[in-house]
Order: C-alpha cells, then structure tokens, then sequence
C-alpha cells in the first residue's frame, strides 16, 4: 500500500499524501467515474480515469496538480494521462500506487 507519493523539491523530497492526489482529481473532474495514479518514480505520475476527460479538462486537472505542488513547495509533477481499462477487482480497490524509492524512503 502506498503510504505517500513523492515530488522533488530543493530541500528533498516532499511528500504527498493519496488523498491530496484524490481530492484533487475529484475536485478538479466530478465527471470522472473512477480512476487510478502511479506513481513511476518521484515526481512521475499516470493517471488513468475513466470517462477520459477532453482537453479543457484534461489541462485543468494538470493545473490544479501542478498548484498542488507550489503549495507543497515542491516541483511540478510529470504527468500523463490516458484512459482506464477496467480490470477485475481482488480485494480492495487501490486507487493511488507507487513505486518505493529507496531515495525517498522514510
């Protein structure tokens, strides 16, 4: 279970709690009906949604997570975004995945 994400800054790292990146979405695309983050490494996320937003929101949503950041202190994250493909669920549904960074590890 990811307990927190990651952005650079010039400090370290700064971390981001998953319910940042959540509400964040959920504010930005009340349209979208589900969706899922990973985080790649450090300040490298994918988010999937689905219904995949147009472009007008598509820009808002990457807005609002790069004023996450700045109110974070940290660098704006890449991001790339693409369409959800439904899979079967087995347990609990995990919404924001990372990858542990040994360079980030707390």
């Amino acid at each position: 279970m990811l307990l927190r994400s990651w952005l650079h800054a010039a400090q370290g790292p700064v971390p981001v709690f998953p319910d940042l990146i959540t509400r964040t979405i959920v504010s930005s695309l009340p349209e979208v009906e589900d969706f899922r983050v990973v985080e790649h490494e450090p300040g490298r996320w994918s988010i999937s949604m689905r219904p995949l937003p147009g472009e007008t929101q598509q820009r808002l949503l990457i807005q609002r997570c790069v004023a996450l950041a700045e109110r974070l202190g940290a660098a704006a994250p890449d991001i790339e975004l693409s369409q959800l493909v439904p899979a079967p669920r087995k347990g609990k549904q995990r919404r924001i995945l990372g990858v542990k960074s040994q360079a980030c590890a707390s």
